[in-house]
């Protein structure tokens, strides 16, 4: 003989009650911390009116800023308390999913609820494409003066101090190439 599923209507009775008392405490947090800022709005009115002092007022903000983040945890909390009997309840009604049965003249037949399989779509015959070549990148423009190397010449002592005139080092660097220059030149021409 068939028989279907039955829900336990006691412990989803129990969870619903659970999860309720759980969005009461949540409800009773976001109540006091509503009620803590407006007392807190209420003292910055009569700071402001010169009623208390600024130490008073200091004190207070400190208090209340511990209060505030003592129900912002009490709310956190709940919510994830919340979070977790609400994914219970929800693999406690998918295990309730009804049987398939199926009714002939033979008698009760248990049907299993397998996958439809897609149906296949005939193969398209194609064309094979010509191998496309790939694009060149577009050069970036580089200014002249980046592209040029930079050649690093070994340090040269300073010359020694006299009384006359010293020579800048870009004046005494560029005597020295003319003169290798004039040399190169007379050998190649003999």
């Amino acid at each position: 003989m068939a028989k279907t599923k039955k829900m336990d209507e006691a412990d989803f009775a129990k969870m619903v009650k659970e999860i309720t008392a759980v969005a009461e405490m949540i409800r009773t947090h976001q109540d006091e911390k509503q009620s803590v800022l407006d007392d807190f709005e209420k003292e910055k009115k009569r700071y402001l009116s010169g009623k208390i002092s600024k130490k008073a007022f200091n004190s207070s903000v400190k208090k209340v800023n511990k209060e505030l983040s003592k129900l912002d945890s009490g709310i956190r909390s709940g919510i994830k308390k919340a979070e977790v009997l609400a994914r219970r309840i929800s693999g406690f009604s998918e295990r309730q999913r009804p049987k398939m049965y199926s009714v002939k003249l033979t008698g009760i037949n248990l049907r299993t609820a397998g996958k439809k399989k897609p149906k296949k779509k005939a193969a398209k015959k194609t064309r094979k494409k010509a191998k496309k070549k790939p694009k060149k990148k577009p050069k970036k423009k580089v200014p002249a003066r980046a592209t040029r190397k930079i050649k690093k010449k070994p340090k040269k002592k300073a010359p020694a101090k006299t009384k006359k005139k010293t020579i800048s080092r870009n004046k005494a660097k560029k005597k020295p190439k003319k003169k290798a220059k004039k040399k190169a030149r007379k050998k190649k021409r003999k």
